[in-house]
């Protein structure tokens, strides 16, 4: 598993100079002509999946098998490609410069084309964004961090102050 995780953070690294053009080669300038061109700048998110599954294999080794449930990832991937529709949207949603590797490439115009197809600019920036922030909160965990933290305050405040409060004071 070790060396399965080595190659990922290689590939990860080789890929970032290559997204960054401090690289150059037979391989590496095609991959990132690719990159570029179907997710603009939503390619160096690429980087961080191979980062994410190197530590999901060294941690694996360590800790044994966890499990990430899909809906998980699911909203991971809804929030990055809503993320590459509000970036083209942003750019103004031209096929040229998301055929220039800018904005969200060519997967993130069409997001934005089909999007508004239906809705005007604004409300599809807004409904983008939000996807974002629900994606990556409830994808990552946050909220479910937070959920528990709020928990544990109301559970030590009844624990501590419970006595003291009088059912008439509770609207």
């Amino acid at each position: 598993w070790d060396i399965l995780a080595v190659i990922l953070l290689t590939f990860a690294v080789i890929t970032m100079l290559a997204l960054l053009h401090w690289t150059n080669g037979n391989l590496v300038t095609p991959l990132r002509n690719f990159l570029f061109r179907w997710l603009g700048y939503g390619s160096y998110a690429v980087v961080l999946v191979f980062i994410a599954l190197a530590i999901w294999v060294f941690r694996r080794r360590l800790f044994g098998k966890k499990i990430f449930p899909l809906s998980r990832i699911l909203l991971i991937e809804m929030a990055y490609f809503a993320f590459l529709g509000f970036v083209s949207i942003s750019g103004g949603t031209q096929l040229s410069r998301a055929e220039a590797g800018l904005d969200g490439g060519i997967v993130g115009w069409g997001i934005a084309e089909l999007a508004l197809r239906f809705v005007p600019v604004q409300i599809a920036s807004l409904v983008f964004v939000l996807l974002i922030a629900l994606g990556i909160s409830y994808g990552s965990g946050l909220i479910t961090w937070l959920g528990n933290i709020i928990d544990r305050q109301i559970a030590t405040y009844v624990a501590k102050y419970g006595d003291q409060v009088n059912s008439s004071d509770v609207i």
